[in-house]
């Protein structure tokens, strides 16, 4: 995806139409619907024939076509430093992701995390820089620094409106009867956000089918956990909406 990010056509809408062979998908061609349109139909065309959410793990601005969900790329831009593959499990089941109206349908492990530290940049800046941590027995994260155009977290009186949460991509099923989810030890992650209130936390566990905000970041997520190998609460699996 990544090498198609500085091709040059003749008309935008062919950086997206050109990969539909490497992928094996076909979608309409419909040159004027403009370069972000086709690039988006591409990628949900993607999406349907393959079990790997690797192709929702990208980092920058996300697509402005649905009107509530943030959670598809504007251009294969979004791909440029994307993690090494031996930072991933490989998925041998099949994992189940669809768009919808409310917005990308997609099971995550959910790790809440805490707004830390912001450094709010200089105004000739456009990057935003925030630290997030998780007191989770087997998630001691106490200092994830992530970077991004903006956070928007604090009101006029200084108080926090927003949870955070990280939505864990890479990790697969125990094959049993406990199925829970196992973690490798790099894991790779998405930045979610909700208004305070309209989650409910558990002491280990976050409730199920949740609207969540992908934030936008200026670099992919990735943060190592103590073992090679985190077997997690199946509770921590959530559906959520991006």
């Amino acid at each position: 995806m990544v090498w198609a990010a500085n091709r040059e056509t003749t008309r935008s809408e062919d950086v997206a139409y050109s990969l539909m062979g490497i992928f094996d998908v076909s979608i309409p061609i419909a040159y004027g619907e403009g370069a972000q349109r086709a690039f988006f139909r591409l990628v949900g065309a993607i999406m349907q024939v393959s079990n790997d959410p690797g192709v929702l793990n990208w980092a920058g601005k996300p697509a402005q076509i649905h009107k509530l969900s943030t959670a598809f790329p504007s251009t294969p831009a979004c791909y440029f430093g994307h993690p090494d593959n031996d930072r991933s499990l490989a998925v041998d089941e099949k994992r189940e992701f669809a768009l919808t109206n409310r917005g990308l349908r997609i099971d995550l492990l959910l790790i809440p995390v805490d707004l830390v530290t912001r450094l709010i940049p200089p105004a000739t800046s456009i990057q935003d820089r925030a630290t997030f941590r998780c007191n989770l027995n087997a998630f001691k994260i106490s200092g994830l620094t992530i970077d991004g155009p903006s956070f928007p977290v604090l009101e006029r009186t200084g108080t926090n409106r927003y949870a955070y949460s990280l939505g864990i991509i890479n990790y697969t099923m125990i094959q049993g009867e406990s199925k829970d989810p196992i973690l490798p030890k790099s894991c790779i992650a998405y930045l979610l956000m909700q208004l305070k209130g309209t989650r409910t936390f558990s002491k280990m566990a976050l409730s199920v089918c949740q609207d969540w905000k992908k934030v936008e970041t200026k670099t992919f997520i990735t943060f190592d956990l103590p073992q090679d190998y985190t077997v997690a609460k199946r509770s921590l699996l959530t559906t959520v909406w991006i």
